[in-house]
């Protein structure tokens, strides 16, 4: 009979033609204490990345593979991890990223320590290799000020419109008990920005999380594309859609707090992020006075602009600036 671990982890990869970087996700995965299953969810790749993980499972018993014969999409994936996870905790991780050494102990003790339903450390940007780390998601002192816990004004705050990282970057660790007795599960219409969602799903539904300023997670960063930028506009236009029903459901149940601030993210994705998408994929394209007149139709983008500006600056003064 297998011995049960205590704070059982459930970790779910989902991958999609993922091969040129999983094996080196999964082993930094399977390294961890507390990893009782590691669900790699293989949606659709059409390279390698199947043929990794079971040569991988062969010494590995801890390693399962599920394959989709046609993608579900991130969210979607996700969703199957879940169903399929008995772990006390989940963990997401994308299967090109890397944990280092102790982060799961680290977010248990965390989570011990609070009583949280969701902790999470805070994400290392690297490129190429994990020795080129570039910088974080957030700082010590934006934790400090908060206390560590997140809150639904906080984190729709830093996802706003002068934020390019928002707090649905972090990878947290969730109690799985939590999760079912909420029915909680990824929206699978939404294929960008599905953590931001299900992240804020749990606090509106009564759960608390905490944020550690300490970098356990490491999030490759990749060059983007025109078909991952029309991708991301459909996405995003998925997001607003949802957050639009949340937003109501808030206001339904007299949080208009609540659904103040997640209108106003709707607002955003609406007024800046697609506008500012759309007008990218144009200059990609060659399209060039299809974008500037984008630009200038949508001015909620140049204050953006501005602001964004001003966030640079004060990080190039810090000596803290990413390229």
């Amino acid at each position: 009979m297998e011995t049960r671990i205590d704070n059982s982890i459930s970790v779910i990869v989902p991958a999609y033609n993922t091969g040129p970087w999983i094996e080196q996700d999964l082993v930094s995965v399977l390294g961890q204490d507390h990893v009782a299953e590691v669900i790699v969810v293989n949606d659709g790749s059409t390279d390698d990345t199947a043929l990794v993980v079971e040569r991988l499972q062969r010494s590995e018993r801890r390693l399962q593979l599920v394959s989709n014969d046609v993608s579900k999409g991130p969210s979607g994936a996700r969703n199957t991890g879940i169903d399929l996870a008995t772990g006390d905790w989940l963990s997401f991780v994308d299967a090109d990223d890397i944990l280092l050494p102790g982060r799961y102990p680290y977010l248990l003790a965390l989570a011990g320590k609070t009583g949280a339903t969701a902790v999470a450390d805070n994400v290392w940007y690297f490129d190429e290799t994990p020795e080129n780390r570039v910088r974080t998601l957030f700082s010590a002192d934006e934790i400090a000020a908060n206390a560590g816990e997140l809150n639904v004004g906080w984190y729709l705050d830093r996802s706003g419109p002068a934020r390019s990282d928002g707090l649905g970057l972090v990878k947290a660790l969730i109690r799985r008990d939590f999760v079912i007795t909420k029915g909680l599960r990824y929206r699978e219409s939404v294929h960008n920005g599905e953590d931001f969602l299900f992240y804020l799903e749990v606090m509106l539904q009564g759960g608390s999380f905490h944020l550690s300023a300490d970098a356990y997670y490491l999030y490759r960063v990749h060059a983007g594309s025109t078909i991952e930028t029309q991708r991301n506009l459909s996405a995003l236009t998925a997001q607003a859609q949802v957050l639009e029903h949340l937003a109501k459901e808030c206001f339904l149940g007299d949080s208009k707090k609540w659904h103040d601030l997640i209108s106003s993210r709707v607002r955003t994705i609406e007024d800046i992020q697609v506008p500012l998408l759309a007008a990218r994929n144009d200059f990609i394209n060659g399209h060039y006075l299809s974008a500037i007149a984008r630009l200038f139709r949508a001015p909620r983008l140049w204050r953006h602009a501005l602001s964004r500006a001003w966030i640079l600056a004060r990080r190039r003064l810090k000596g803290e600036l990413w390229r």
